[in-house]
């Protein structure tokens, strides 16, 4: 039958749950008296110096500390994912300032960048994981919910254009996740386990061990996670109830090697997620599950040709796949499947020591295997929606120029792309960067961004003539400026910003008429490119670290827009949904061995399409124990999320018909998680 398609994984699930429970009550007999003392110090008590001193990758091709960045990127570390106890990479992206993740009826934690709302699929901001980009072929979008946050050694996020870097659906953002496969010492290894349960029959346990050699070195993690649930009375677009839960569980397994100038690479996920609905209807699927799952395969070669040039090749093959209900009695489903084979290769040569150049080029082949409706009794597909073994093959160009001269740096770069269905585009990057001090510097930023459209965006066509693709679309553009100035003294760092940015040709679905040849299907829904709008904002972001007195961030985010795009009456940019300001704030203060952490997040009130929706702030505490059990380092922590039982409802921005709002988090949670390193 089609239920082995495998949109059912409760078992597999529970045995993986069960056997890295087992792991963890085994491993509490291990004897590693080493790491434990170098581990729990890492980046327990470092001080605001030593973390600024992380070097970041998503910025550029070298590693660069943030205050040298050519562009603009937020950190979340290792320090702030254990103290806030963040239990998924959606929830700690949600602090940074200009950066907020978002949902849909349709699909759970969508990133969003700057206030640019995305439709139906999360295909605006590119989602990577160690540098590698990934997102499904035929919808465009990345997941969040691949990566278990205890395999996470840092998030960085870009926030604007990144096409330059990283070619289309860098649209408005980029997102590393950066896994803790690092080790500086030959013949260092280190392992742990982490294992939780909390209110909605929430239960987790994962895995994680690293070994570095001479020449080799190897990481592997491994997750799982499973809850009931909260469950709420949804009323659906047509005025109609019933009970749905709001639940995401799943497992996932990731491997990284390095051997010499090879390196490699394996991330394997299951996601089911909560779900209201092909449309907002409980006739359409709302309260069944939704599946999401995908495989990632990597392999990259560099190498030192000599002093002053490197070369890199790299070859991945992502795999992505969603299987999503369509009716009430969950009988009829949707199978959507594609896959994405990309080859790069770039060299970079240090002409002197201050001037770099860097030139490359990718290869991406996306296939849309197929986008089914089907009978899960009958075991027979109902439509193929036009979408079965369609292709999509582009290749870019790019090039890129770095020269220092006493405190200052120019950065340039420009990528060209050539789609075989849109043509070519090309986007172009500028940023100068003045040091003051080490710790004391101004950037300038200039830069342009494209999204290519979607095999879904171009060809889906229903059996029943609703909904159509076209392929007359053109890429989304942005063209952005910001002015952004980092300090650090004493205690406190501080990066501030203020940004201007342009976008059009937006892609949406609108309603209006389509013709062929030989007939003409009237108010039907049919993608199209809209119009022109811009908007402007603030972003402020500080953090405070003093072990003895306290440790606290703040983050601010302010947007306004400046024009709107009304195509076809349409106000395509929805900047009416998305809240002007949003503030993020946390504490951390420790006595002794035991510690206690705060988070605030607050959004202001946004339009709704039927009513406005109240601002709401949501808080969460943590109280941790941190102690030593012969050789290992423990860690206890109690955490209330959403304290106050916020019932925290964002707008129905897609449809924007019949619901007013979907809720964007859960009810108030209660959980303990007990984290054993060795």
């Amino acid at each position: 039958m089609l239920m082995g398609r495998g949109y059912h994984h409760v078992i597999r699930r529970k045995a993986i749950l069960h056997s890295l429970t087992a792991l963890l009550v085994f491993s509490s007999g291990w004897q590693t008296e080493l790491a434990a003392q170098e581990n729990a110090k890492e980046y327990w008590d470092m001080s605001l110096e030593e973390l600024l001193e992380i070097k970041i990758e998503v910025s550029s091709s070298r590693e660069e500390v943030i205050f040298n960045t050519p562009s603009t990127v937020s950190v979340i570390d290792r320090e702030m994912i254990n103290r806030y106890n963040f239990t998924s990479v959606s929830e700690a992206l949600n602090l940074i300032a200009g950066f907020d993740v978002q949902r849909t009826y349709l699909k759970r934690n969508i990133p969003t960048s700057r206030g640019i709302l995305q439709d139906h699929y999360a295909n605006k901001v590119l989602v990577m994981v160690n540098n590698i980009p990934t997102w499904h072929a035929v919808t465009g979008e990345g997941n969040l919910d691949r990566i278990d946050i205890n395999a996470v050694e840092r998030i960085e996020v870009l926030k604007g254009p990144a096409s330059v870097l990283y070619g289309t659906n860098a649209f408005t953002g980029a997102v590393n996740i950066v896994l803790k496969d690092r080790g500086e010492n030959h013949g260092e290894e280190r392992s742990g386990v982490r294992t939780g349960f909390g209110s909605h029959g929430m239960t987790t346990a994962s895995a994680n061990y690293f070994y570095a050699g001479d020449t080799f070195s190897i990481y592997a993690s491994g997750h799982s996670s499973d809850e009931t649930g909260y469950k709420y009375l949804f009323e659906d677009e047509q005025g109609q109830t019933g009970h749905v839960r709001e639940y995401l569980r799943g497992s996932d397994f990731t491997l990284s090697a390095t051997y010499k100038s090879h390196s490699f690479f394996l991330n394997n996920y299951t996601v089911h997620e909560s779900y209201l609905g092909v449309t907002p209807r409980i006739a359409s699927g709302a309260g069944n599950d939704h599946l999401v799952e995908g495989k990632l395969l990597s392999y990259e070669f560099s190498k030192g040709l000599n002093e002053r040039i490197e070369l890199n090749y790299g070859i991945n093959y992502d795999w992505n796949r969603r299987d999503l209900s369509r009716t009430a009695d969950d009988n009829t489903r949707a199978d959507i499947t594609g896959y994405r084979v990309t080859n790069h290769i770039k060299s970079a040569v240090a002409v002197t020591d201050g001037l770099r150049f860097e030139f490359g080029g990718d290869y991406n082949h996306m296939h849309s295997v197929n986008y089914e409706n089907y009978d899960v009794s009958a075991d027979t597909v109902i439509a193929e929606n036009n979408m079965a073994q369609r292709t999509v093959n582009e290749f870019s160009l790019f090039g890129q120029a770095d020269y220092t001269f006493g405190a200052s740096r120019m950065h340039v770069g420009s990528r060209y792309t050539n789609n075989a269905f849109y043509g070519s585009n090309i986007s172009s990057m500028a940023s100068y960067l003045y040091s003051f001090t080490p710790k004391n510097s101004l950037k300038v930023i200039a830069g342009q961004s494209f999204r290519a459209p979607s095999p879904f965006e171009q060809y889906f066509r229903t059996p029943t003539n609703t909904v159509f693709g076209s392929t007359d679309l053109v890429p989304e553009k942005s063209n952005s400026f910001e002015i952004a100035y980092l300090t650090s003294f004493d205690r406190l760092f501080v990066q501030t910003l203020a940004y201007y940015s342009t976008y059009k040709n937006s892609i949406f679905r609108s309603v209006g008429d389509v013709s062929f040849p030989d007939t003409t299907y009237q108010d039907v829904n049919v993608y199209i490119n809209g119009g022109e709008f811009s908007t402007w904002g603030l972003e402020w972001e500080m953090r405070y670290k003093n072990p003895k007195i306290v440790d606290a961030f703040l983050n601010h985010y302010f947007v306004e827009n400046v024009n709107e795009d009304h195509t076809e009456g349409h106000a395509h940019s929805k900047l009416e949904h998305i809240p002007h300001h949003t503030i993020s704030a946390g504490f951390v203060k420790s006595i002794g061995e035991v510690w206690f952490s705060g988070l605030v997040h607050y959004r202001s009130g946004t339009e709704g399409h039927e009513s406005a929706i109240d601002a709401f702030t949501t808080m969460d505490l943590n109280i941790g124990y941190h102690h030593h059990l012969a050789s290992h380092d423990l860690r206890h922590t109690l955490s209330v999320k959403n304290i106050l039982d916020e019932n925290v409802l964002i707008p129905e921005y897609v449809r924007r018909k019949g619901l007013n709002a979907v809720p964007l988090g859960f009810a108030r949670s209660v959980s303990y998680t007990l984290q054993l390193n060795f």
